[in-house]
């Protein structure tokens, strides 16, 4: 086969004969399971941080505040939820390991249901979750703690809702560069 039909056979293998569309889809395997799998994260993690933290003020913030003083009390607040939301976030495993699934071998789920894949393969989607919980604990610490952080002693806020638009940007770059300085520094302790 020579020219465009080659070509499209070396880029699209078996789907080289389909429509656009699904030749296009073909080139990324396990996009589905990857979207849900993200878009469900962010609205867990993000969405359920500030419900922690609530509970953790009106519950615990004696504790913390007698732990870690008064000003940092909230900084540790914030870092803390974040940690237990990350460590919850096991419970969106199966749709990560599906994602795997469906990239590097889509013959073995192919035409299976989701609700068919969850019967059968049952708590063997979670594999890992022990590691996964030890890398999310620290690593949402130090995005949330160092997004307050940020917030606390940058931009000396009372109310971390009352945050602009620029001083959440800055805060999330300071979380996220956070949670990233942490996880090379584990990975280099060798943790």
């Amino acid at each position: 086969m020579h020219g465009m039909a080659g070509i499209n056979k070396v880029i699209f293998r078996d789907a080289y004969e389909k429509p656009v569309f699904a030749r296009y889809r073909s080139l990324f395997p396990g996009l589905g399971f990857a979207a849900g799998y993200k878009v469900s994260q962010r609205i867990y993690k993000f969405g359920g941080q500030p419900v922690v933290k609530d509970y953790m003020t009106k519950n615990h913030a004696a504790f913390f505040e007698h732990s870690f003083g008064e000003r940092n009390a909230k900084t540790m607040m914030h870092a803390t939820a974040g940690s237990l939301i990350g460590i919850g976030e096991i419970a969106l495993l199966p749709l990560d390991v599906l994602k795997i699934r469906a990239q590097t071998n889509p013959a073995a789920i192919a035409g299976k249901g989701v609700a068919h894949i969850f019967k059968t393969e049952g708590f063997a989607l979670y594999r890992g979750a022990g590691w996964t919980a030890a890398r999310n604990a620290p690593g949402s610490f130090a995005l949330f703690g160092g997004s307050a952080l940020a917030k606390e002693y940058i931009f000396q806020l009372e109310d971390y809702n009352s945050a602009t638009f620029f001083q959440n940007f800055v805060a999330s770059i300071s979380g996220a560069s956070a949670s990233i300085i942490g996880t090379l520094f584990s990975l280099w302790c060798g943790a």
